[in-house]
């Protein structure tokens, strides 16, 4: 994993995500260009980069919200290193896979924050859930490319698994 790379890719994604075309943003059919690069690491790198990179987005993406600093980091750390944990199972270059894991994490991280929302006391309703499922129907048809993107230029790139493992994929 080359450290440079992965930096860029980051604030690559922090400014895809910031400048976002705004009626597409306002029907909240935004990607979430971070998640994809927490993923990306998850799917083609090693454990230790997934979470570095999971840590990073999460703090990038928390100098633009208004949730607690540090709780988007221990989300995207945690949905990073469960996506090496699929990457055993599953073919992580199939664009199937990819796209609905992105899919299934941003739904399970914009829930995650929204039940998040509601236990601190905020005003939030069931019509929240509109823009979390457009969110993430976003991220999940943005995860085959941009995931093709992160796979060639080999940002995260670790080691391979080992040759002969059964996958499901």
């Amino acid at each position: 994993m080359s450290l440079l790379r992965s930096v860029l890719a980051l604030l690559a994604a922090l400014a895809g995500t910031l400048l976002w075309p705004g009626p597409w943003a306002d029907a909240g059919l935004v990607p979430d260009f971070l998640l994809l690069a927490a993923v990306g690491a998850g799917l083609f790198g090693s454990a230790e980069a997934a979470v570095a990179a999971g840590i990073a987005a999460g703090l990038l993406g928390g100098l633009c919200t208004v949730e607690p600093f540090g709780l988007g980091a221990s989300m995207l750390a945690a949905v990073a290193l469960l996506a090496g944990r699929v990457r055993e199972y599953v073919s992580a270059t199939h664009p199937a896979v990819q796209g609905l894991y992105a899919g299934l994490s941003a739904a399970a991280l914009g829930t995650g924050r929204l039940l998040l929302l509601s236990a601190s006391g905020s005003p939030a309703a069931a019509s929240d859930l509109l823009p979390v499922a457009a969110s993430a129907a976003a991220t999940a048809a943005a995860a085959p490319v941009v995931l093709f993107v992160v796979d060639a230029l080999r940002i995260f790139r670790g080691p391979r698994p080992p040759e002969g493992r059964t996958q499901l994929v």
